[in-house]
């Protein structure tokens, strides 16, 4: 059987990594999966073969990532944290934009067949309920911290979607909320909020006060970068699959609570102090899963929270280390 050649852009990345180690088990693909500045830590043997060095910038970069590819996992984005994305979002939206549409562009000159997008929950505008995929409404902006960063997605998805329905390249995309789990930045400075939590609580003094960064009563919805990966690789393989869906745990929870939670898995007993007025997100970012649980995909599976995050921290202690 002739092989599947896939290119995983922003192999590095978080979910990159973790969508390159499940394809990697599946004989059936070819892969390349690329890097830009240095090349991901922790590769056994034949993942340092598959990894490559892109500058996607560079269109002939793109060029040569994209030839005789069939798929292509479009992961690629410069993004961090909230106050990263706060003080640098223009710089983050600029080359996010222009390193996305030379991948695309370069995929039509190479006649990709399929192009699987990793979109965001922050194309939504704001809301104060689980929100659906028909509840997008582009006359409503963003909320204001994401409003760089979701109009960036927006576009990238409604040229996607021409490019599906003018039948240049077949493309698939798929909302999540917020993504947490192993690969994910050990750079406390550009972490999200789970790493950003475990690595701070890891290093305090159990009898010292944690401040936990931000306004306790954000709500998100957590989903873990292997179900992510799990769930892009079986929409990639199924053909009848051409909607754009979100794809979440389903269940919200409070800042707070989560570093309680992170608090209690890690054995610390710290006391914990909220920063209400420090730099916060958007106070309510949750998905609706009801589409998905009425599709073909209803069963696939997701880390509950605890279980997610324990995994997690074990990753995080092995790999801080080293």
């Amino acid at each position: 059987m002739k092989k599947i050649n896939v290119l995983v852009s922003g192999g590095s990345g978080m979910v990159g990594r973790c969508i390159t180690e499940i394809l990697l088990k599946d004989k059936k693909y070819n892969l390349t999966s690329s890097y830009n500045f240095n090349k991901p830590r922790y590769l056994n043997r034949i993942q340092k073969k598959i990894y490559k060095k892109f500058n996607f910038l560079n269109y002939n970069d793109c060029l040569k990532a994209t030839k005789n590819k069939d798929k292509i996992f479009l992961l690629t984005m410069v993004s961090q944290g909230v106050k990263e994305i706060k003080n640098k979002e223009l710089s983050f939206v600029f080359q996010s934009l222009r390193i996305n549409m030379n991948l695309i562009e370069a995929a039509v000159h190479n006649s990709v067949k399929e192009i699987i997008f990793l979109s965001s929950s922050t194309v939504y505008q704001p809301k104060k309920s689980p929100v659906s995929e028909n509840e997008l409404d582009l006359n409503k902006d963003p909320y204001d911290i994401y409003l760089g960063i979701g109009w960036y997605y927006r576009y990238i998805e409604k040229f996607l979607i021409l490019l599906n329905i003018r039948k240049v390249i077949k493309t698939k995309i798929v909302r999540t909320s917020a993504i947490y789990g192993i690969h994910d930045s050990l750079n406390v400075r550009k972490a999200r909020v789970i790493p950003s939590l475990i690595m701070r609580m890891l290093n305090a003094k159990n009898e010292t006060k944690f401040k936990v960064w931000g306004n306790s009563k954000v709500t998100r919805d957590f989903i873990f970068s292997e179900d992510v990966s799990n769930f892009l690789k079986k929409i990639s393989e199924n053909n009848g699959f051409k909607e754009i869906v979100n794809f979440s745990s389903g269940k919200s929870i409070t800042i707070k609570k989560l570093a309680q939670k992170i608090n209690i898995i890690l054995n610390k007993f710290l006391k914990l102090e909220f920063n209400s007025g420090g730099i916060s997100s958007a106070p309510y970012r949750v998905l609706s899963n009801e589409k998905l649980n009425k599709s073909r995909f209803k069963n696939i599976y997701r880390h509950p929270l605890d279980k997610g995050l324990k995994k997690t921290i074990s990753w995080f202690q092995k790999n801080e280390k080293n």
